[in-house]
């Protein structure tokens, strides 16, 4: 079995997207809730795909940003600012728990609905950016690139 440190950029990819598609499916379910307007059914739900999104974000910066560090010289930007982004999303995740422990429905609500839209938002950002498959690639050899050589 490979280990962090050896995982191929392919398998990255492939775990970061896996991720992407099961917070996808949880913010779903978290939409249902929230036109139903069962407190007890959308508070469940919001943990839930916190407590899923804190181990990702975790393992976006154990596997992913390591490997984006190298990939390229832009590498350090995408980091930066997926460490930024991480930072505002722990953020705004604090506010969000405590709001869920108080449990007021009319400060819930718009919380969670930006907080999803954010995040819809913010996945599919670095799904272009970050995970796309010419840059997420086990050859790090690209045929075809300009050379530098003129005709």
């Amino acid at each position: 079995m490979e280990t962090k440190n050896e995982l191929k950029p392919s398998a990255i990819r492939k775990t970061i997207l896996e991720d992407h598609a099961q917070l996808r499916t949880m913010l779903k379910n978290i939409e249902t809730h929230l036109q139903s307007k069962k407190s007890d059914l959308l508070i469940k739900a919001t943990q839930e795909m916190v407590d899923f999104f804190l181990k990702h974000i975790e393992r976006e910066e154990s596997i992913l940003a390591p490997v984006l560090q190298e990939i390229d010289s832009w590498g350090g930007v995408r980091v930066d600012r997926m460490k930024q982004e991480h930072a505002h999303q722990r953020q705004e995740i604090q506010l969000l728990v405590s709001e869920l422990k108080q449990g007021k429905m009319m400060q819930i609500i718009p919380r969670v609905e930006k907080f999803m839209s954010d995040l819809y938002e913010d996945m599919d950002s670095e799904e272009k950016e970050c995970l796309s498959p010419d840059l997420l690639k086990d050859d790090l050899v690209t045929i075809g690139n300009y050379s530098g050589l003129t005709k």
